[in-house]
């Protein structure tokens, strides 16, 4: 899939969010995008909380109001004239804006996002619901300089020939883990990282 990023993780590449059509708690149809992480520009942590949060209970979401195109547009237009916004789920402001793919227009698709306490939300009037953050250490053997398959991230080998980065990826609430496209790993729900703030679940 594509990568639209004009924002980068911490170290300097954006990581992807796998595109999967899932059910919310709600019964609603879901989506996740197909947008990178680093498109929307998350800062990622080894570990947020030094208390594992039960996986099931993580991903709830309590009941937002829908969330429109005209909604998105408001929340541009805010963010534009200086306003930082807070997550509508859990409060934070530390990282939280209305997207766009691509980033300019949203032509694509329009969504907002918390990466504070995975919060996201189509900009098409259904449910809210939380991702998932997958961390892994990726290793692998080589000689030259790469770009990660997985999260993008530009890699140089080491003096004894390992290429060392810290790789992840955002799963929708029924994903169960996916391969890295680098290290050739299945990375599964023991990679998960807990978020900064466990929001309204």
């Amino acid at each position: 899939m594509g990568i639209h990023s004009t924002r980068r993780s911490v170290w300097g590449a954006p990581l992807v969010l796998v595109r999967r059509h899932l059910r919310s708690h709600h019964g609603l149809a879901r989506h996740c995008g197909s947008g990178s992480l680093g498109h929307c520009g998350h800062v990622l942590r080894p570990c947020c909380s030094p208390d594992a949060v039960d996986p099931a209970q993580a991903l709830l979401v309590k009941r937002h109001p829908p969330f429109d195109e005209d909604a998105w547009r408001r929340e541009r237009q805010r963010e534009a004239a200086g306003e930082i916004l807070a997550c509508p789920d859990c409060g934070s402001s530390a990282w939280f804006h209305p997207i766009g793919i691509p980033p300019a227009t949203g032509a694509e698709r329009k969504y907002r996002a918390c990466k504070n306490c995975g919060f996201w939300q189509e900009a098409d009037g259904t449910a809210a619901y939380r991702t998932w953050l997958s961390t892994h250490t990726c290793i692998i053997e080589t000689k030259s300089k790469f770009a990660c398959q997985t999260c993008g991230q530009r890699v140089a080998p080491n003096a004894e020939g390992s290429a060392v980065h810290h790789c992840g990826k955002y799963l929708c609430p029924d994903e169960e883990g996916y391969t890295c496209g680098t290290c050739g790993k299945w990375l599964g729900r023991d990679t998960s990282t807990p978020w900064a703030s466990v929001g309204s679940g």
